[in-house]
């Protein structure tokens, strides 16, 4: 979400908080008047100035807690909510003192006597005082807690974030050291088909540098950097590379992290074709089943080797290890629309290795405009 209109929605949260909490302040006071045999209907009014005054300055409470003590230690926190809950509830009570005073001044009210006054004024100040300041240190105790759980959620959010970004740091070399490796190999042979490759590789780097602005792309998008990243391998493997694609019409403009498709059909390539004197076929399928994408991505592999790089318990192969914990962290496990499953399944028998990765069915008018960044 982008920041300023995370601010806007922050800001309507805080403005329903008020409204809702200093209203039902104001009919629970209202319901205790009610009972009352002095109730009159100037009570509406005075009730009304004394929890108007609590709401404006628990406000101020607040812009003066962004401004001076959110930084500052937990105890000096609960210092400055005190003081200015006794403050703002002093005050509002000193308001409506006045405005008791000015009622019987212009005899609304019953006038007040010369030597009643204090008494008046004691009565009226301590008793409105206490209740304000109970209601204030209440809001105050429920912010400190919303404004507690908004800085976890903060930090968990820049740590995932962190994180992802140091996983998709990785693929940049991991990507290129393969590429160049390629190419390397043909310019001494074929120069002509050297120049393609560094050309097709050129619009490839372009793509993969575009990675830190959004986290996910679609899928159409991811597929045709996957149909050059192909095609700039077919020109070195030549008849030992085939692929086959089976794709629905639908899910073209669903959303994939970036960069998925590619470090798996990569590390089929790295793993599995490059072993096979005769090579094989790379076959990627997409398609919906219910509100999940379905991707599988299948090649073969060596029947006797050790596949190392896709195996669950190999740690040295940072291309799917990668996928798997940028999958935890582009879809928390904690939100149930947005559980996302990685497996692998490796038939030994058929010496065929496939890559089973289900996501969450996000469409481009769903996300457009934001970044996908957790």
């Amino acid at each position: 979400m982008p920041m300023n209109t995370a601010n806007i929605t922050r800001s309507h949260y805080f403005s329903l908080y008020q409204l809702v909490s200093w209203t039902l302040l104001y009919c629970g006071l209202m319901a205790t008047l009610y009972n009352t045999p002095m109730f009159t209907n100037l009570e509406f009014f005075f009730a009304a100035a004394l929890v108007g005054c609590s709401a404006c300055y628990s406000q101020l409470i607040r812009l003066g807690y962004k401004r001076w003590a959110k930084e500052q230690l937990f105890i000096l926190q609960l210092v400055y909510f005190a003081v200015q809950c006794a403050l703002g509830a002093s005050l509002s009570s000193l308001v409506l003192v006045m405005i008791v005073i000015l009622a019987s001044s212009m005899e609304i009210l019953d006038p007040i006597a010369p030597n009643q006054l204090g008494y008046v004024v004691k009565h009226v100040f301590w008793g409105n005082a206490i209740n304000m300041l109970l209601a204030l240190v209440l809001w105050s105790a429920i912010y400190i807690s919303i404004v507690n759980v908004r800085m976890k959620q903060a930090a968990t959010q820049a740590l995932a974030s962190s994180q992802l970004e140091t996983l998709i740091q990785q693929l940049n070399p991991h990507f290129l050291f393969n590429m160049l490796n390629n190419i390397r190999a043909l310019i001494l042979e074929d120069p002509h088909k050297a120049r393609e490759a560094l050309a097709q590789l050129s619009d490839m780097l372009r793509y993969s540098l575009h990675q830190f602005k959004f986290n996910k792309v679609p899928f159409q998008e991811e597929l045709l950097v996957v149909e050059e990243y192909l095609s700039l391998c077919k020109i070195q493997f030549e008849q030992r590379l085939q692929y086959q694609f089976e794709i629905e019409e639908e899910v073209r403009s669903t959303l994939i992290p970036r960069m998925l498709l590619q470090l798996c059909v990569e590390n089929a390539i790295k793993h599995g074709i490059s072993q096979l004197p005769e090579g094989g076929t790379i076959k990627i399928s997409a398609s919906r089943i219910q509100n999940q994408l379905r991707l599988s991505i299948s090649n073969p592999i060596p029947q006797t080797a050790q596949v190392q790089g896709i195996t669950e318990n190999q740690n040295n192969g940072v291309g799917l290890r990668n996928i798997r914990d940028r999958l935890k962290l582009l879809y928390p496990k904690a939100a149930k629309n947005q559980k996302a499953d990685f497996d692998l399944d490796i038939d030994r028998n058929n010496q065929i290795a496939i890559v089973n990765i289900s996501l969450p069915l996000e469409h481009i008018d769903e996300k457009i405009g934001q970044n996908e960044c957790v």
